[in-house]
This record gives structure tokens, sequence and C-alpha cells, in this order.
């Protein structure tokens, strides 16, 4: 700034040292510089200890909640002269096709088939058992641009009268993102222990969706879910290390494996094959769902190698896509070999029913 017109009266100091005065001549006073200098700088000191005392109060804060869940945490232990009573909450379920309503079907058929009591609660609508397996459902909300995909909303009071209704031993939270937050917070406060399971990767939904910047948010809430379980299920050692980077405690592999009655020769169809590859060609195929994480797109590679059947079986919000990138060329005999078979209604439909018929002879030779 330039300092036009009359100057500043000397300092005092100077004036009566003999010397010109701070403001004598064409700039701002010694002084004031001085002063702006000081200022500064206490003003710098005061905003750092003010973010420093925010960030002890946060991670005191945060310790008092660690602790809090800490101490919330229960062991399951066996009751003495009855079953174990579960309660699943499911993120997703049936009629949803899904990773997490599959791995709840396995569940609940693992715990009635050893003699124990399951419960499930899941968005609705749907059917309302499952295995004979009761299914409480609670409303629910479509997910945007994933409409088939159903929200769970269960408010506090919702999640207490159910744990009050059935009393559970254990709380199994099957990927908790919503509705299984819900659980695990009425689970903690009623001193029952939880089980979660983690299965999806929310952050990395966020990023496929092209929700750019919320994947920190997600990474955020599945850390914090996590944390509040009594311990976290994890499929793999790679999602294990992960989990424990991010701070997740108390985390055990839950290893999968193959159905080995389920993938069996034995269920071979030859009428299903001779649809779906009439000239003997190999089968190349998916069950699950059509989404943009699963990166199926890359199965157009297999666009020209000779005598392949590609086949689909699922639904989802990919599955426009995936036909605009792989149409049927099933109008050319000569086709050099890429044929994409929707048939989600046929296919599900008799695959369903050998499940259920596999159900049937489970069930079966328990009794026996």
């Amino acid at each position: 700034m330039r300092w036009a017109g009359a100057t500043a009266p000397r300092c005092a100091t100077a004036a009566s040292a003999g010397g010109p005065g701070c403001g004598d001549g064409p700039g701002p006073s010694t002084c004031s510089r001085g002063a702006y200098r000081e200022y500064g700088s206490a003003a710098t000191i005061v905003a750092v200890v003010a973010v420093a005392a925010v960030v002890a109060v946060c991670v005191a804060v945060g310790r008092v909640r660690a602790a809090r869940v800490r101490a919330s945490l229960v062991p399951v232990t066996a009751p003495t002269g009855r079953p174990l009573r579960v309660l699943v909450v499911a993120e997703s379920f049936l009629p949803a096709v899904n990773g997490v309503a599959g791995s709840v079907c396995r569940v609940v058929e693992h715990v009635t088939a050893a003699g124990h009591d399951a419960v499930i609660v899941a968005p609705g609508p749907g059917p309302d058992s499952y295995a004979g397996v009761p299914v409480h459902r609670v409303r629910s909300v479509g997910l945007p641009g994933y409409r088939s995909f159903r929200v769970g909303l269960a408010g506090p009071r919702t999640m207490r009268r159910l744990l009050a209704a059935h009393r559970p031993d254990v709380v199994h939270v099957a990927s908790p993102a919503v509705l299984g937050a819900a659980g695990l917070r009425a689970a903690r406060q009623r001193g029952i222990p939880t089980v979660a399971v983690f299965q999806t990767d929310l952050a990395g939904f966020a990023r496929g969706y092209g929700l750019r910047g919320l994947d920190h948010v997600a990474s955020w809430w599945v850390r914090h879910l996590h944390s509040a379980a009594g311990m976290t299920l994890v499929r793999s050692r790679p999602v294990h290390a992960a989990l424990a980077a991010q701070g997740v405690p108390r985390l055990r592999l839950w290893r999968r494996g193959v159905d080995s009655g389920a993938f069996a020769p034995a269920h071979r169809c030859a009428e299903l094959r001779e649809r779906l590859a009439p000239g003997g060609e190999v089968l190349v195929g998916t069950v699950g769902r059509l989404a943009a994480e699963k990166r199926l797109d890359l199965l157009a590679a297999l666009d020209g190698l000779p005598g392949i059947r590609l086949v689909m079986v699922g639904d989802g919000p990919h599955r426009a896509r995936l036909q605009r990138l792989l149409p049927d060329d099933q109008r050319d005999e000569h086709a050099r070999g890429l044929i994409l078979a929707f048939v989600v209604d046929d296919l599900e439909g008799e695959l369903a029913g050998a499940a259920v018929r596999r159900r049937g002879q489970h069930h079966h030779a328990a009794d026996s």
C-alpha cells in the first residue's frame, strides 16, 4: 500500500532520541510492521493450539467409544439344555440373487441341521420363510440406479422389538451396511454377542458406480461397523490383510469351499445342454448378479473363439450394457463362436427347482 498525504506522528521513542519517527517516511511504520508480525505469529499459535485441542478431543472420544465397545463385547456361551437361538440380520435376501443372500441360505441350513434355532431379519418384500426358518421382513427402498436391490430400513424400536421377541444368544450380521448397522447397535445395547461377515466392498461398490468421493466415506463406515462387532469373518487372507490395515479388529478367516453335492456331474441335464449348445460347443458361463464390479465385460474377449457358447444366468444393473456389448449371434449358423444367452427366467427356475429338491433330499437323509 502506498502512503500519501500527511505523515503519521513520530514515534515517541525515536523522537526522544532525536532520530526520525516511525511515522516519518513513505511507508508504514516499523512499529506497525512489528506489531503485525507479532499478531500474526500469535494468531498462528492460537490456531495450531485449537486444532491440536480438537484432535485430542476426537482421539479421546474415539478411545472412550472403543472402550465401551470392548466392554460390551460378550463371548458366545452355549446354553445348557437347549439349542442356540441365532438371529440372522441379512442386508440382502431372497428373492434377490446375490452372494449375501446365498451365504445366508447356507448359514441357516447349517444352523438348523446342527439342531439350533434361527430367525432371519431381511428387507421386504419377499417370502416369510426359508427352509422352515421364519423370515421377518422390514420396510425397504430401492437403491437409486439399482432399483431391484432393496435397502432395509429398521429403526431402533423395530430392532429392539425383534430382539425382545426372539431373545437370541448371538446375532449374525451378514454384510452390514444399513439394516446390519441397526442390528449391531441394538444387539450391543442389549449385551448380545455379535458376529459380522464382511462380504461387500462398499468402497469398491461406490467407485464402480461412479460415486467418486464416497469411497472414503464407505471405507470409514465399514471400519466403524466392523469395529463394533464381536468378531468379523472374512473370506480370504488378502481381505483379512486389507481390513487389518484399515484398523478393523477381531478378524477371523471364514474359509469358503465348493458344495460337492450341489456342483456334481450327477446334475448334468442333457436337455438343457442341447438347448444351450446344440452343436456340442463348450459352454462358458457365469451364474450370479450382473453388476459392473464383476467385470463380466471381460468375457467379450471370447468373441472369435470357435466352438464357444457363452451363457449368463442372472440379472442386475449391468444387464442392458452386457446385452449391447455381447449380442446374440445365433442367427448366423457359421458364427465363429460367441453366443450370449440370457436365460434368466427358465434356467434360474430350473436351478431353483434343483436346489429345492436337494434340500428335500438333505432333510430326508437327516430324518433317516
